[in-house]
């Protein structure tokens, strides 16, 4: 589900917060989930301050497994 919402998305950037209430997950979930995506190279991160951004790895090798 929220690779999906990555992929609809191409081009926008996600916090932990704004996955964790889109999705209705706590916060830590939401976290785990996103840095499982980011190890697996479907999104990117980079941070902001003390937040971290994620967004969609179009280019990622791991993506084209799922086309």
């Amino acid at each position: 589900m929220i690779l999906e919402g990555f992929m609809k998305n191409p081009n926008k950037m996600f916090t932990i917060k704004e996955i964790s209430e889109t999705y209705r997950v706590v916060y830590q979930t939401a976290r785990t989930d996103l840095l499982l995506l980011t190890s697996k190279e479907f999104i990117d991160k980079k941070t902001s301050g003390k937040t971290f951004i994620f967004f969609f790895n179009e280019k990622s090798p791991s993506f084209s497994s799922i086309k």
